[in-house]
């Protein structure tokens, strides 16, 4: 399941928002994508928008988005009036796993080549997969994601760029379900209990 989440902070009041993909059943090709969204540093989640579709994701991420950007424009640019006082609000991150962030910035995949979120690292094909170099890279900024510098990087312009003050890539962290969860602890398990005997733990150690 893709899900993603933007998050939003406003000096006392904060707020996050969240979207993703659900299957109906597994006979059907449609899927439900809410967007949720939760009070920054608590717990609570509540409803924005449900959206149901026959086809695995929205066609037009930008289109998908478009009465969330509206709605956030407009609390950024105006704030939120409770109990007579006026709150201002700040969109602070868009927290996503690797396939639904880049469908939402419209970038490369991040399973392809210049697909790091974070810094300008090509990439090369090794065993089959995009391996990246453990030396130090230059970093991606702000700038030149919207400035679109980075040539092969980007698909499209996101519509996520209209919101104000809000950053796609420092306000965008890395992916930790598919980096560590579905990516190094992956592979270690995998190691551990599959691999040659070399590097596989004793059966003994293995329950």
């Amino acid at each position: 399941m893709s899900e993603a989440a933007v998050v939003s902070w406003s000096g006392r009041r904060s707020q996050a928002r969240c979207m993703g993909d659900v299957e109906v059943c597994r006979s059907s090709g449609g899927q439900v994508w809410p967007i949720l969204g939760s009070i920054y540093n608590f717990t609570e989640v509540f409803i924005i928008g449900i959206y149901y579709g026959q086809t695995k994701k929205p066609d037009d991420s930008n289109l998908f988005l478009e009465d969330f950007i509206a709605e956030a424009k407009e609390l950024v640019e105006n704030g939120v009036i409770f109990n007579n006082n006026l709150y201002r609000c700040v969109l602070k991150m868009l927290c996503a796993d690797a396939p639904a962030k880049a469908f939402v910035l419209n970038v490369k995949s991040h399973s392809g080549y210049s697909s790091c979120t974070k810094c300008n690292e090509k990439g090369e094909y090794q065993n089959r997969r995009i391996a990246f170099s453990d030396k130090p890279s230059r970093l991606r900024t702000d700038e030149d994601f919207i400035n679109k510098t980075s040539e092969g990087y980007h698909l499209g312009t996101s519509c996520l760029e209209n919101i104000p003050q809000f950053a796609l890539v420092s306000h965008v962290p890395l992916d930790y379900q598919h980096l560590l969860c579905l990516g190094v602890i992956k592979k270690l398990i995998n190691l551990w209990l599959c691999d040659a005997l070399k590097v596989r733990l004793p059966f003994r150690k293995s329950k």
